[in-house]
């Protein structure tokens, strides 16, 4: 089950959502003028769907690379794919429902991920 985002977090990527840098209409929903152009599709909720249901089949407390979870779901060869699985990614870690890492640490604010992320159920 898919739960709501906190107030401050962009609905299409997760990010802490800035809002100076949205127009009154769009402030406290997105972080960014492109967030706001763009949309979530069902596609963005089948690629959050696909990696709880991935994660929740893997060892409790283990940690496993975004690629990995999502092989056969996503491209990540293909840019625009690969920065929606990042923001499924993100958002889910924003409502708490699971916990990006990178180099073993785990990210507390998504604006912070540059290269490779990790993903893993948080832990209890």
């Amino acid at each position: 089950m898919l739960l709501p985002l906190p107030d401050n977090a962009c609905n299409l990527c997760g990010r802490r959502a800035k809002a100076e840098a949205v127009p009154a209409t769009a402030r406290s929903k997105t972080c960014t003028g492109l967030c706001v152009k763009g949309g979530l599709g069902p596609r963005d909720y089948a690629i959050e769907s696909a990696l709880l249901q991935e994660l929740g089949q893997r060892p409790l407390g283990t940690t496993w690379m975004l690629e990995e979870v999502l092989a056969g779901q996503v491209s990540f060869a293909d840019t625009p794919q690969s920065e929606r699985a990042r923001n499924a990614a993100r958002r889910l870690a924003a409502r708490g429902q699971l916990e990006v890492l990178q180099d073993g640490s785990v990210i507390r604010d998504g604006n912070d991920s540059d290269g490779p992320i990790e993903v893993r159920l948080p832990r209890a």
